[in-house]
């Protein structure tokens, strides 16, 4: 069973982005924006700017949000 030290340690870790699936990149990314999590390492600029636009374009629903970076990543991770 996880403590609650260990979810926090869990939560605030960043995550590798060359590691992650663009579905998994697109959850990541939501919840960093969010401030749920810690934001993920080795993410390029240019992205990480296009997925904030896309995410503050669709503000208010979780599912929308990931949704709009996710077709971000899609285009321009082909």
């Amino acid at each position: 069973m996880f403590s609650d030290d260990d979810l926090k340690k869990a939560l605030l870790t960043p995550k590798d982005w060359t590691q992650l699936s663009n579905e998994e990149r697109a959850s990541t990314l939501a919840l960093s924006f969010i401030g749920f999590i810690a934001r993920p390492i080795n993410i390029p600029k240019d992205i990480l700017e296009k997925c904030c636009e896309a995410f503050n374009n669709n503000r208010g629903k979780v599912e929308n949000e990931i949704e709009s970076i996710l077709i971000v990543l899609n285009k321009e991770l082909r």
